[in-house]
C-alpha cells in the first residue's frame, strides 16, 4: 500500500510511505471493511514499525475503509497529537460519511474506466477480421527467432524499487522503510532507473555488511532530478572498510552527469550514515 496524500502536521513524512498489507491497520482495515479505532497510534503493535516511525507524533486515530466489505479500494485515517483527546462521535460520524463517499466516487471512477475500455474493445472488434488475416500473412513469412520477438513490457520503477527492498530484507533482518516520490514512471529513462536500482542494492548491501544498523530508510524521487536518500542509525563505516562499493556507486552518478554524496545520518550527534545520490533529468 502507497500512501498517495497527506495533509497536516508531518506530513511530508508520510506522504508516498509504502505499508505492508500484512502486518499493518491500514492492511487489516483493507481485508476486513471495518474501521479502527486506535488510542495512541505511535505505540500500537498492530501498526507497521514504517508508519509508527513515520508518525511517532499521533495519538488518537480513526482509520476508515474506502468502499464496502469486500469492496475496499483504499483507507482513509485521521488523526490527532499524542496526549490531545479522542475523537469525539460526532467527528467520527462526520469522517465516516466522507469516506463512505469518497469510496462511492473511487468505485465510480473505476466504472466509468471499465465502460470507456468496453468502448474500445468495441471499436477494436470492427477491425479484427482484417487485423487476424494481416497477423496470419505476417506469421507465414516471419522467420521466428530471439531477435523477432517483442520484449515483454517491462515492470514499473516504483514496483522494481519495493521488490529490492523486500530482496533485501533477509540480509538486513528488517524490512526498509520506502518512500517514492512522483515521477518516477514517467521521468526516468531505461538507463537511468536501471543504474538507481543497481545503486539501491549496493546501497543496502552496504549497510547490512559494515554498519550494525537496525533502521533504513530509502526514499526516491524524480522531479528536476532523480534522487535517491538511504539513511540507517548505524555505526557508519569504518576507515578499514574497503570502499569499492561506494566507488562504483560514485561511477554511475559521474556517468549520468550526477554526485554522490554521503556523511553522518544525525550530524550533531555523529552517528549513522546517510547517501546521496542524484543525477539530472530532462
Amino acid at each position: 500500500m502507497i500512501i498517495e496524500y497527506a495533509d497536516g502536521d508531518g506530513a511530508d513524512a508520510v506522504r508516498g510511505l509504502v505499508l505492508p498489507i500484512s502486518g499493518s491497520l491500514s492492511g487489516l482495515v483493507l481485508e476486513t471493511g471495518q474501521l479502527e479505532t486506535v488510542a495512541d497510534f505511535a505505540a500500537d503493535q498492530r501498526a507497521s514499525p514504517v508508519a509508527r516511525a513515520a508518525t511517532s507524533h499521533i495519538g488518537p486515530a480513526v482509520l476508515f475503509p474506502l468502499g464496502m466489505p469486500g469492496n475496499v479500494r483504499g483507507v482513509f485515517t485521521i488523526g490527532r497529537w499524542r496526549g490531545a483527546s479522542p475523537f469525539a462521535q460526532a467527528a467520527v460520524e462526520v469522517a465516516a460519511s466522507f469516506a463512505a463517499q469518497a469510496g462511492v466516487a473511487l468505485e465510480l471512477a473505476d466504472r466509468r474506466r471499465d465502460a470507456e475500455q468496453l468502448r474500445v474493445f468495441e471499436d477494436r472488434d470492427r477491425h479484427v477480421v482484417d487485423e487476424m488475416d494481416q497477423a496470419i500473412a505476417d506469421i507465414r513469412t516471419t522467420v521466428f527467432s530471439p531477435h523477432s520477438r517483442s520484449p515483454l513490457t517491462a515492470p514499473s520503477l516504483r514496483g522494481q524499487i519495493v521488490a529490492i527492498a523486500d530482496e533485501m530484507t533477509p540480509m538486513l533482518g528488517f524490512p526498509p522503510a520506502i518512500r517514492l516520490g512522483t515521477g518516477l514512471d514517467d521521468n526516468v529513462t531505461t538507463e537511468q532507473g536501471e543504474h538507481l536500482l543497481t545503486v539501491l542494492r549496493e546501497a543496502i548491501s552496504n549497510v547490512a555488511r559494515h554498519t550494525s544498523a537496525s533502521q533504513v530508510e530509502v526514499s526516491v524521487e524524480a522531479n528536476s532530478a532523480l534522487i535517491l536518500r538511504v539513511a540507517d542509525n548505524g555505526t557508519g563505516i569504518g576507515p578499514n572498510v574497503h570502499r569499492r562499493g561506494l566507488a562504483h556507486i560514485s561511477e554511475r552518478a559521474e556517468l549520468l552527469g550526477g554526485t554522490l554524496h554521503t556523511g553522518p545520518a544525525d550530524a550533531k550527534a555523529g552517528t549513522g550514515t546517510v547517501l546521496f545520490w542524484g543525477v539530472p533529468l530532462g
